[in-house]
């Protein structure tokens, strides 16, 4: 797959540049095709390079989920920009530390937020929305092979973050491990709810969108009332769900009877199942069942 791909970029818009009026992503009522989910990141790529922090540049983005969210990460990719995702729920002092860490430019930053009164913050504000509007579409170098494209963090022993770096070929196959894993024909709806700024959201928002599937993306670690009401209400046909969550839906299948009967692909991620859960599991919500 990594012959195939000379880019995370090329690989994230294949599938939605052959089916551009499909949504790509959906929240709260507002809906983008793959034509209009494409254009936007360009824009947002060219913006960027625009003020100093294409490629190369190592960039904070520190928001909750949303679409803003997917579109700051896709057009980091695209502009290489190497993004380094920061939990939105981090107090200032602990994102100051991540500046000094990482060499960051700059951080982007949900308007009225806390973080927004860091030195270097950008509000993705209004003003931010009318100069990518105003921008042409990106046309610098696109980035790929070994340039870095993400600095992805953990927890320190010494309460210090660790970054590693992932390059564009790196995370191509690890896009190509979850094809071979989970699948690569899409056309279905993917429930996003897991916060992006961790692996699994992230990693879940581009592999779904890699193979056209529509990301609905909802705020985090949702009840599991709540998510068989978001896979009611949508159609969702595809979710990525902890363990913890999914004893949860397990307690709401009762007589033998699945809380989601349109669900057709359930993942979770970590092997904290027993063998006996993950028997009811495809039992009793969903047959396709996978640990990824």
């Amino acid at each position: 797959m990594t012959a195939a791909f000379d880019s995370v970029d090329d690989l994230l818009f294949q599938a939605g540049r052959a089916s551009p009026d499909r949504p790509a992503v959906h929240q709260d009522g507002q809906v983008l095709s793959f034509r209009e989910l494409d254009a936007l990141v360009g824009r947002t790529a060219a913006y960027l390079a625009m003020r100093g922090l294409g490629h190369g540049t190592r960039v904070g983005i520190a928001f909750g989920n949303s679409i803003d969210h997917a579109i700051l990460i896709l057009a980091c990719f695209r502009a290489g920009t190497v993004y380094v995702p920061i939990d939105w729920r981090a107090r200032p002092a602990e994102a100051e530390r991540l500046y000094d860490d990482f060499g960051l430019a700059a951080c982007l930053v949900e308007p009225g937020h806390r973080l927004d009164r860091l030195a270097g913050a950008i509000p993705v504000d209004e003003n931010w929305h009318a100069a990518v509007a105003a921008a042409e579409p990106y046309a610098g170098k696109v980035a790929g092979g070994n340039d870095w494209l993400l600095i992805n963090l953990s927890s320190g022993t010494t309460s210090r973050a660790k970054g590693a770096v992932i390059t564009h070929d790196q995370y191509i196959r690890r896009m190509a491990s979850y094809r071979r894993t989970l699948g690569a024909v899409g056309g279905g709806k993917f429930l996003s709810m897991l916060p992006m700024s961790f692996s699994a959201g992230r990693n879940f928002l581009c592999y779904n969108l890699s193979i056209g599937n529509t990301v609905v993306i909802d705020k985090p670690l949702l009840s599991p009332a709540e998510i068989v009401e978001r896979i009611d209400r949508h159609g969702i046909t595809s979710i990525f769900l902890p363990p913890v969550t999914i004893r949860g839906l397990l307690g709401l299948a009762t007589s033998g009877r699945t809380p989601v009967p349109g669900l057709k692909q359930l993942v979770s991620g970590t092997d904290k199942l027993t063998p006996a859960e993950k028997r009811d599991i495809a039992a009793r919500l969903c047959p396709e069942f996978t640990m990824i």
